[in-house]
């Protein structure tokens, strides 16, 4: 359920399906339009979509298939992203306006244990990394840009300055074991654990922060095996696709909206149980 605070914003636990497929738009990132083709060729894409060399030739355009592949290629890549993760993000922000009240959440046996253990995981993050960590337990801080939010385990700070972040998960000892079988940085994270290297890319940028101390705690291992740690820093190329997409997924939101408002079922439904109320 999304807080008041964060209706608004793409929160840091949307962020790994707003980030979905993300690697063809970094691919494409770098593209330029291809030189010595026909310059009526993007004009044509852009209008037609994609197109066969006799459909361009008959419309006055020579360009060999080679080249229309490669035009077709790089126009596609002028065009803004919105994949279905994206779409998904936005209408949970969009009907959140339209929720009187949600029944109490469940939690289950994992979630229970891991608000028991946070503040023991923080603390023993606090003793590796030799910093005290604030901003923790019922006192997390919230953090937002434009278009992003997120709300650390913990904060490092210099003065009131932030300079390092603190996530921490506890887990049950199936999940912990993958992260000590797979885990070694923060490139392995992204791999194996998306939705929690998306949350602290997301947190980097909300806070300017140079690092996160991300750290997976399971009391049930030997000592030496209970805790994985890995440090992530900020991905520049990786935040600026973040920021597009959750600008883009903003911007659909009113869209999106209007489409709940406008829509007739709704209205018919609405309609239906007004009447039946009515006759009781």
């Amino acid at each position: 359920m999304l807080d008041s605070r964060r209706r608004n914003y793409v929160s840091a636990s949307q962020a790994h399906r707003v980030m979905a497929g993300f690697r063809t738009e970094l691919d494409n990132a770098g593209m330029v339009e291809p030189e010595g083709v026909d310059p009526n060729l993007r004009d044509f894409i852009q209008k037609n979509g994609k197109c066969l060399a006799g459909a361009a030739k008959a419309a006055g355009i020579v360009a060999s298939g080679a080249e229309i592949a490669e035009m077709y290629k790089y126009v596609k890549s002028l065009e803004p992203v919105i994949t279905e993760g994206m779409i998904t993000v936005a209408r949970e922000i969009a009907i959140s306006e339209f929720i009187k009240f949600r029944p109490e959440q469940f939690e289950s046996k994992a979630m229970e244990m891991g608000n028991d253990l946070e503040v023991e995981a923080v603390s023993i993050l606090e003793n590796h990394i030799k910093s005290k960590i604030d901003n923790t337990g019922e006192n997390q801080s919230f953090f937002h840009t434009e278009n992003l939010s997120a709300t650390p385990d913990g904060v490092v700070y210099d003065d009131f300055t932030v300079i390092e972040l603190a996530e921490v998960k506890c887990l049950q000892i199936e999940s912990h074991s993958k992260f000590l079988h797979l885990l070694k940085d923060q490139d392995d994270l992204l791999e194996h654990a998306p939705e929690y290297f998306w949350q602290t890319m997301t947190q980097l940028e909300v806070t300017g922060a140079k690092m996160v101390h991300f750290q997976t705690y399971c009391p049930y291992f030997e000592d030496g095996y209970n805790l994985v740690y890995v440090p992530v820093y900020p991905n520049e190329r990786y935040i600026d696709i973040l920021n597009s997409r959750a600008e883009t997924v903003l911007e659909l939101v009113p869209g999106i909206r209007q489409q709940i408002i406008d829509n007739p079922a709704r209205i018919w439904i609405e309609h239906e149980l007004n009447t039946t109320e009515a006759a009781q």
